[in-house]
């Protein structure tokens, strides 16, 4: 406790035992430990109860070490961190529990990209908690690569609303999400003008669903749930497959085939869809590479 409070005076962010080797990081880099003890100096029960326990300490001095932590999480807020600094950020605000603190700082946080960091439900619990105490709206949320599922999909709803791009691309939404989506989509509050859904094991049914929705929706949301919506196909196959192609040998395998698996059957009933016949071939011609490379892979490429 002595050594915490002695680092009121010596820093903003605290220092952790004895005084720093010039070699080593400088102080402000150190804002784990510090910050949530100062957080809990926010409550004044907590201050009642240390000064019964004969550390009195001021309100003057907590405030001002408060602001000095807001300030520098505030900054980091406003800055692109990689995707797992991003959900570190969030899960020490969590760990901060102060909700009104952390909507102040986070107030700033207009872009949430952690894609590719692996979905857990204790993460989608925590993003949720953090931003749903905010209700400024977010300019895009991009959660690709996941590994969301239904559940993950119900407990981040209120982060959803807020988001105007949202991308769930490469998740695990099957037929079964099509009725949260759905429900995203119509809610009076939804501010999403553009649902992206790039392999997901949706149904055609459910997709066609989407689209209508979405259209019918205040605001009227642009749903993307194939690939090979638009007329610039090619910009996007060529691209896919020629990442898929490099990188055969190094990913996981099953994963790659129920990707091209969803990717050859959005072709088909794309193909099916169009009456352009130019369109078609062309779709026709990207079905072909697909299941060459299925054959590659040992999947039902035939």
């Amino acid at each position: 406790m002595t050594d915490v409070l002695d680092q009121m005076g010596a820093s903003i962010l605290g220092v952790e035992g004895p005084r720093r080797n010039p070699d080593e990081p400088p102080d402000d880099e150190v804002f784990e430990l510090f910050p949530m003890f100062m957080g809990g100096l926010l409550s004044a029960h907590n201050r009642a109860v240390l000064a019964q326990l004969g550390c009195p300490i001021k309100t003057l001095d907590a405030l001002e070490n408060a602001q000095a932590i807001k300030k520098k999480l505030g900054k980091l807020s406003r800055q692109m961190l990689p995707p797992s600094e991003l959900l570190d950020h969030l899960f020490f605000h969590y760990e901060f529990q102060n909700q009104r603190f952390s909507a102040e700082v986070l107030g700033s946080l207009r872009q949430l990209n952690p894609a590719g960091v692996r979905m857990t439900p204790l993460k989608c619990t925590v993003v949720a908690a953090v931003l749903s105490s905010e209700r400024h709206a977010l300019d895009e949320v991009n959660l690709a690569s996941w590994q969301l599922d239904p559940a993950g999909l119900r407990t981040l709803m209120p982060v959803f609303l807020r988001a105007r791009k949202l991308g769930l691309q490469l998740n695990s939404l099957g037929p079964e999400a099509c009725r949260d989506l759905r429900d995203l989509l119509l809610h009076d509050q939804c501010q999403v003008t553009t649902l992206r859904l790039y392999f997901n094991e949706l149904s055609s049914e459910c997709r066609r669903a989407l689209r209508d929705v979405g259209s019918a929706a205040e605001g009227g949301a642009r749903v993307v749930v194939s690939l090979t919506e638009g007329t610039a196909v090619s910009e996007y196959w060529s691209v896919i497959l020629g990442e898929v192609q490099r990188n055969l040998n190094s990913w996981d395998r099953g994963r790659v085939r129920r990707h091209l698996e969803l990717l050859l059957r959005d072709l088909e009933d794309n193909r099916g869809a169009t009456l352009n016949p130019w369109r078609k071939a062309q779709l026709l011609r990207v079905e072909g590479e697909v299941r060459a490379l299925l054959e590659q892979l040992g999947g039902p490429g035939s």
